[in-house]
């Protein structure tokens, strides 16, 4: 689940991400960097102090989403939390990009 789960974040990224979101004067993430790009698109769309905890959700279920692929000693209750919280992202980025 956590690899699925992954993977659609990926996708995300590659949907939403486009060069033009990133400083002129700095290098574009490269394409596997799924978690970079994410963060461009939040600090271009969810700015300042009153998206601080979105931006922190992000982190958290990308870090959820690594550990539920990675670890051994994960339950269902994770594999169900992280497929629950890549579903949000995914429409909470659609909402973003409106």
């Amino acid at each position: 689940m956590g690899r699925r789960a992954r993977e659609i974040l990926i996708d995300l990224a590659a949907l939403v991400f486009t060069d033009d979101l990133v400083d002129p004067r700095a290098l574009a993430p490269k394409k596997a960097d799924a978690k970079a790009r994410l963060h461009i698109f939040l600090d271009a769309h969810a700015t300042g102090a009153a998206h601080a905890e979105l931006r922190q959700l992000v982190r958290t279920v990308w870090d959820l989403a690594q550990k539920v692929t990675h670890s051994e000693d994960v339950g269902r209750v994770d594999a169900f939390a992280v497929s629950q919280a890549t579903v949000f992202l995914v429409r909470v980025f659609g909402e973003l990009a409106q």
